[in-house]
Protein backbone atom coordinates (compact mmCIF):
# COMPACT_ATOMS: atom_id res chain seq x y z
CA UNK A 1 0.00 0.00 0.00
CA UNK A 2 1.43 3.15 -0.74
CA UNK A 3 0.30 6.62 0.99
CA UNK A 4 1.95 10.49 1.22
CA UNK A 5 3.51 12.28 3.92
CA UNK A 6 3.49 15.95 3.86
CA UNK A 7 6.58 17.45 5.81
CA UNK A 8 10.49 16.12 6.87
CA UNK A 9 10.46 13.12 8.14
CA UNK A 10 10.12 13.86 11.90
CA UNK A 11 10.06 10.89 14.06
CA UNK A 12 11.56 8.32 12.38
CA UNK A 13 15.15 6.59 11.80
CA UNK A 14 16.78 4.51 9.26
CA UNK A 15 16.02 1.29 10.07
CA UNK A 16 20.00 0.58 8.88
CA UNK A 17 21.07 3.52 11.08
CA UNK A 18 20.13 1.28 14.11
CA UNK A 19 21.47 -1.68 12.42
CA UNK A 20 24.29 -0.23 11.00
CA UNK A 21 23.60 2.21 7.79
CA UNK A 22 23.36 5.81 6.81
CA UNK A 23 21.03 8.30 8.01
CA UNK A 24 18.57 10.19 6.72
CA UNK A 25 18.15 14.47 6.08
CA UNK A 26 15.28 15.91 4.81
CA UNK A 27 14.99 19.93 4.06
CA UNK A 28 13.53 21.53 7.07
CA UNK A 29 10.45 23.05 4.58
CA UNK A 30 9.68 19.67 3.72
CA UNK A 31 8.37 18.07 0.28
CA UNK A 32 5.42 15.92 -0.37
CA UNK A 33 6.75 12.10 -0.59
CA UNK A 34 5.40 8.87 -1.47
CA UNK A 35 6.31 5.84 0.67
CA UNK A 36 4.90 2.17 0.64
CA UNK A 37 2.83 1.00 3.91
CA UNK A 38 2.44 -2.71 5.50
CA UNK A 39 5.70 -3.92 3.91
CA UNK A 40 6.53 -4.86 7.80
CA UNK A 41 4.64 -6.92 9.48
CA UNK A 42 5.84 -7.92 12.16
CA UNK A 43 9.00 -6.37 14.67
CA UNK A 44 10.83 -8.58 16.83
CA UNK A 45 13.43 -7.07 19.32
CA UNK A 46 15.30 -9.60 21.22
CA UNK A 47 13.26 -12.80 20.49
CA UNK A 48 10.17 -10.41 21.63
CA UNK A 49 7.10 -9.45 19.37
CA UNK A 50 7.21 -5.44 19.98
CA UNK A 51 5.13 -4.83 16.70
CA UNK A 52 2.86 -1.66 17.34
CA UNK A 53 -0.45 -1.93 18.16
CA UNK A 54 -1.05 1.37 16.05
CA UNK A 55 -0.28 2.02 12.49
CA UNK A 56 1.32 5.15 13.37
CA UNK A 57 4.26 3.15 14.99
CA UNK A 58 4.65 1.04 11.70
CA UNK A 59 7.80 1.41 9.59
CA UNK A 60 7.24 2.08 6.37
CA UNK A 61 9.43 2.23 3.28
CA UNK A 62 10.62 4.85 0.77
CA UNK A 63 13.21 4.89 -2.39
CA UNK A 64 14.01 1.16 -1.07
CA UNK A 65 15.26 1.78 3.23
CA UNK A 66 13.04 1.19 5.85
CA UNK A 67 12.06 3.51 8.38
CA UNK A 68 10.95 3.35 11.84
CA UNK A 69 9.76 5.96 14.79
CA UNK A 70 12.63 6.24 16.66
CA UNK A 71 10.97 6.92 20.22
CA UNK A 72 8.77 3.41 19.26
CA UNK A 73 11.47 1.68 18.59
CA UNK A 74 14.07 3.22 21.66
CA UNK A 75 11.77 3.07 24.29
CA UNK A 76 10.98 -0.75 22.82
CA UNK A 77 14.62 -1.41 23.39
CA UNK A 78 14.51 0.63 27.26
CA UNK A 79 15.80 3.58 25.91
CA UNK A 80 14.80 6.75 26.51
CA UNK A 81 14.24 9.50 23.62
CA UNK A 82 15.05 13.20 23.83
CA UNK A 83 14.92 16.53 21.56
CA UNK A 84 17.26 19.25 21.60
CA UNK A 85 15.25 21.82 19.51
CA UNK A 86 18.67 24.64 20.06
CA UNK A 87 20.99 22.32 18.18
CA UNK A 88 18.77 19.63 16.24
CA UNK A 89 20.01 16.74 18.13
CA UNK A 90 18.12 13.71 18.92
CA UNK A 91 19.51 11.68 21.88
CA UNK A 92 18.75 7.90 22.71
CA UNK A 93 19.25 7.01 25.96
CA UNK A 94 21.59 9.46 28.18
CA UNK A 95 22.30 13.10 26.87
CA UNK A 96 26.12 13.77 26.94
CA UNK A 97 25.55 15.68 30.41
CA UNK A 98 24.08 12.86 31.54
CA UNK A 99 26.53 10.21 30.35
CA UNK A 100 29.76 11.99 31.89
CA UNK A 101 28.76 10.74 35.55
CA UNK A 102 31.10 8.56 36.97
CA UNK A 103 28.29 6.54 38.56
CA UNK A 104 27.64 5.32 35.55
CA UNK A 105 31.16 4.26 34.42
CA UNK A 106 32.54 1.29 35.13
CA UNK A 107 35.18 1.21 37.43
CA UNK A 108 38.50 -0.71 37.66
CA UNK A 109 38.90 -1.07 41.19
CA UNK A 110 36.91 -0.36 44.41
CA UNK A 111 37.23 -1.24 47.98
CA UNK A 112 33.96 -3.15 49.86
CA UNK A 113 32.96 0.05 51.50
CA UNK A 114 32.10 1.80 48.91
CA UNK A 115 28.93 2.26 46.71
CA UNK A 116 28.73 4.09 43.24
CA UNK A 117 24.81 5.37 43.33
CA UNK A 118 22.39 6.79 41.35
CA UNK A 119 20.35 9.10 43.69
CA UNK A 120 23.27 10.87 44.66
CA UNK A 121 25.19 10.48 41.09
CA UNK A 122 28.27 10.05 42.55
CA UNK A 123 30.12 7.92 44.92
CA UNK A 124 30.13 7.39 48.97
CA UNK A 125 31.05 5.64 52.00
CA UNK A 126 29.50 4.81 54.57
CA UNK A 127 30.44 3.29 58.10
CA UNK A 128 29.03 2.48 61.46
CA UNK A 129 32.70 2.73 63.23
CA UNK A 130 31.92 -0.17 65.24
CA UNK A 131 35.88 -0.30 64.62
CA UNK A 132 38.50 1.04 62.81
CA UNK A 133 41.79 1.63 62.12
CA UNK A 134 44.10 3.86 64.51
CA UNK A 135 45.60 7.00 62.97
CA UNK A 136 49.29 6.50 63.30
CA UNK A 137 50.34 9.27 66.54
CA UNK A 138 47.23 10.56 67.53
CA UNK A 139 43.63 9.84 69.23
CA UNK A 140 41.61 9.08 66.14
CA UNK A 141 40.54 5.89 64.52
CA UNK A 142 39.54 6.14 60.65
CA UNK A 143 38.28 4.46 57.79
CA UNK A 144 40.00 4.80 54.10
CA UNK A 145 38.27 3.45 51.01
CA UNK A 146 39.13 4.02 47.32
CA UNK A 147 37.20 3.40 43.96
CA UNK A 148 39.28 3.86 40.30
CA UNK A 149 38.19 4.58 37.03
CA UNK A 150 40.08 4.68 33.72
CA UNK A 151 40.47 8.05 32.02
CA UNK A 152 42.80 6.91 29.30
CA UNK A 153 43.80 10.50 28.73
CA UNK A 154 40.37 11.78 27.45
CA UNK A 155 38.73 14.12 29.83
CA UNK A 156 39.82 17.66 30.54
CA UNK A 157 38.06 18.04 34.02
CA UNK A 158 36.97 16.27 36.77
CA UNK A 159 34.03 18.25 39.24
CA UNK A 160 32.12 17.46 42.16
CA UNK A 161 30.33 18.64 45.67
CA UNK A 162 31.96 16.99 48.87
CA UNK A 163 29.52 16.39 51.48
CA UNK A 164 28.32 14.35 54.78
CA UNK A 165 25.71 12.60 54.31
CA UNK A 166 22.89 12.00 57.05
CA UNK A 167 23.25 7.99 57.00
CA UNK A 168 25.05 6.52 59.93
CA UNK A 169 24.97 2.67 59.05
CA UNK A 170 23.40 0.52 62.31
CA UNK A 171 23.31 3.84 64.54
CA UNK A 172 20.61 5.93 65.05
CA UNK A 173 20.68 9.53 63.68
CA UNK A 174 20.35 11.03 67.05
CA UNK A 175 23.86 9.31 68.28
CA UNK A 176 26.47 11.91 69.76
CA UNK A 177 29.31 10.55 68.39
CA UNK A 178 27.75 11.36 64.54
CA UNK A 179 28.81 15.14 65.07
CA UNK A 180 32.68 14.03 66.27
CA UNK A 181 32.70 12.46 62.86
CA UNK A 182 34.86 13.70 60.01
CA UNK A 183 35.03 13.10 56.51
CA UNK A 184 37.91 14.57 53.07
CA UNK A 185 38.30 13.55 49.92
CA UNK A 186 41.74 12.76 48.57
CA UNK A 187 41.91 12.32 44.39
CA UNK A 188 45.21 10.25 43.23
CA UNK A 189 46.32 9.93 39.49
CA UNK A 190 47.56 6.86 37.65
CA UNK A 191 51.34 7.33 39.20
CA UNK A 192 49.35 7.75 42.97
CA UNK A 193 50.19 11.21 42.76
CA UNK A 194 47.90 13.36 44.84
CA UNK A 195 45.89 15.94 42.44
CA UNK A 196 43.50 16.99 45.13
CA UNK A 197 42.67 17.11 49.25
CA UNK A 198 39.89 18.41 50.23
CA UNK A 199 39.62 19.87 54.03
CA UNK A 200 37.69 18.29 56.65
CA UNK A 201 34.18 18.32 56.65
CA UNK A 202 31.40 17.52 59.32
CA UNK A 203 27.66 17.22 59.32
CA UNK A 204 26.14 20.68 59.69
CA UNK A 205 29.21 22.07 57.19
CA UNK A 206 28.86 23.51 53.92
CA UNK A 207 29.28 21.41 50.86
CA UNK A 208 32.47 21.22 49.09
CA UNK A 209 32.28 21.74 45.39
CA UNK A 210 35.91 21.33 43.41
CA UNK A 211 36.84 20.67 39.88
CA UNK A 212 40.37 19.80 39.26
CA UNK A 213 42.42 19.75 35.54
CA UNK A 214 42.59 16.12 35.00
CA UNK A 215 44.24 16.31 31.46
CA UNK A 216 46.43 13.47 30.17
CA UNK A 217 45.79 11.54 33.42
CA UNK A 218 45.30 8.15 32.49
CA UNK A 219 43.33 7.15 36.21
CA UNK A 220 41.63 8.58 39.13
CA UNK A 221 41.63 6.96 41.95
CA UNK A 222 38.83 8.62 44.70
CA UNK A 223 39.78 8.18 48.48
CA UNK A 224 36.74 8.60 50.75
CA UNK A 225 38.39 8.49 54.34
CA UNK A 226 35.86 9.25 57.72
CA UNK A 227 37.67 9.44 61.32
CA UNK A 228 36.83 9.49 64.71
CA UNK A 229 37.99 10.19 68.38
CA UNK A 230 39.56 6.71 69.74
CA UNK A 231 36.71 5.16 72.09
CA UNK A 232 34.28 7.60 70.29
CA UNK A 233 31.88 5.57 68.52
CA UNK A 234 29.59 6.87 66.02
CA UNK A 235 28.42 6.52 62.31
CA UNK A 236 29.10 8.50 59.21
CA UNK A 237 28.64 8.81 55.89
CA UNK A 238 31.04 10.79 52.96
CA UNK A 239 30.22 11.67 49.67
CA UNK A 240 31.08 12.95 46.32
CA UNK A 241 27.64 14.33 44.63
CA UNK A 242 27.11 14.98 40.94
CA UNK A 243 30.99 13.25 40.18
CA UNK A 244 31.48 13.81 36.48
CA UNK A 245 34.24 14.28 34.31
CA UNK A 246 34.17 16.35 30.71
Amino acid sequence: MKGKFAGFLTGVIVGGAVFGSAGVYAASKGSLIEVFNNVVKTIIIDGEDKTPKEQKDMPFVYNGTTYVPIRYISESMDKKVSWDGNTGTIFIGDTQEEASYFYKKPFAEVSSLITTREDIKGIALVTDFNWGNPVEETDKQYYKESIKYNLNGSVDKIAGSIEMLHEFGKHHESYEGNKKVSGRVRIYDSNDNMIYDSKLIRLGTDAIKFEIDAKNILSARFELYLETPNGQYGGGAIAIKNLRYY
